[in-house]
């Protein structure tokens, strides 16, 4: 009876093996998202001062609806395990949690360029963060404008802006696309099925020596992530000035290493850590919010010939090393500033 007690916010999981197999990663997983906070926020204590400044291009729009979810508890399980106090369910604040800062802390300040994409009173800051989201770089082409469009390419101007500032930053899923089609890069859709679950990424030999990536693969080279994408990098920037850092069996071009500068050879920008780590993947997604995405999005995928009843969302605390490294690039960075 415990047992099913557990498992009854997963009843719409067919599978009873499966189902519990779930849970006990959810279970897993909540306890690990807690335990990378507390290193986060003894990081945030010992490294980053009151001055520190770090920007969350927030391209979610708003996240997910709860009112679409039928099953209640679990939408009460992601919001404690993905926003904890936010009361929101935008991926800026998802990145905020994974940064461990608490909500109100000023260090951090989500710029939501999908509702407010004319917004100049923003400070430039000692590093910066793209969000994912559920729009599509496709939407730039033209011919293919929509109401996305103009906040679309605002996003892609602003993260060329920063580099031309000298902030370095990390950009995911949407906001890696964007980043890359502001670098000249091809972008749209590359298979007619989207990449969803528990994705397998393998390093390439430069991957496994960055260190914004330190204690992100495991002892073969790979790792466990979140994904969720339609589209992504089809063609790479022509400059050819990058590094492609992992791939998988879905995309030869998973994570690249970017200069800030396009005429800084890359291997000086990596010493300098003047650099944009550009990744279609979510480290910063929890497998309880693949969940979601499976009964809001289960139909579709369906379609598209996947199964999403099958498959096992996986906890990733590998994948969320790369916040932690984050947060100790942005207080070099600060430091630099100081100078």
């Amino acid at each position: 009876m415990r047992r099913g007690r557990e498992t009854a916010y997963l009843s719409h999981i067919q599978n009873p093996e499966l189902r519990r197999e779930q849970h006990a990663q959810f279970e897993i997983e909540r306890e690990s998202i807690e335990e990378h906070r507390e290193e986060a926020k003894r990081i945030i204590a010992d490294q980053l001062t009151r001055d520190a400044r770090i920007l969350v291009l927030d391209v979610s729009q708003g996240g997910f609806d709860p009112n679409k979810v039928a099953n209640k508890q679990l939408v009460n399980r992601v919001m404690e395990t993905q926003y904890g106090k936010a009361g929101t369910t935008s991926h800026g604040e998802i990145m905020r949690r994974m940064l461990g800062f608490e909500p109100d802390d000023p260090r951090v300040t989500v710029w939501d360029v999908a509702n407010d994409p004319d917004r100049t009173d923003i400070p430039y800051p000692d590093a910066w963060v793209g969000t994912g989201g559920p729009a599509m770089p496709s939407e730039l082409d033209p011919g293919n404008e929509t109401k996305n469009t103009k906040w679309l390419q605002r996003t892609a101007d602003a993260m060329q802006e920063l580099s031309r500032a000298n902030v370095p930053g990390v950009a995911i899923c949407l906001s890696h696309q964007l980043w890359e089609y502001g670098r000249g890069a091809r972008v749209g859709k590359r298979h007619p099925q989207r990449q969803f679950g528990t994705a397998r990424l393998r390093a390439t030999e430069e991957g496994k020596r960055l260190q914004l990536l330190y204690g992100f693969w495991d002892d073969t080279g790979e790792v466990d992530i979140s994904a969720s994408h339609s589209e992504g990098v089809i063609t790479p920037p022509p400059e050819g000035n990058f590094q492609v850092l992992a791939v998988d069996d879905y995309s030869d071009y998973q994570v690249a290493v970017h200069p800030l500068r396009k005429d800084q050879p890359i291997e000086e920008a990596i010493e300098e850590e003047n650099i944009v780590l550009s990744m279609q993947n979510h480290p910063e997604v929890a497998a309880i919010y693949l969940e979601v995405l499976r009964t809001l999005r289960g139909e579709a995928m369906e379609k598209e010939g996947l199964d999403p009843q099958a498959m096992l969302f996986k906890n990733t605390p590998n994948a969320r090393n790369v916040w932690l490294n984050f947060l100790q690039l942005a207080a070099r960075r600060l430091e630099k500033r100081k100078k």
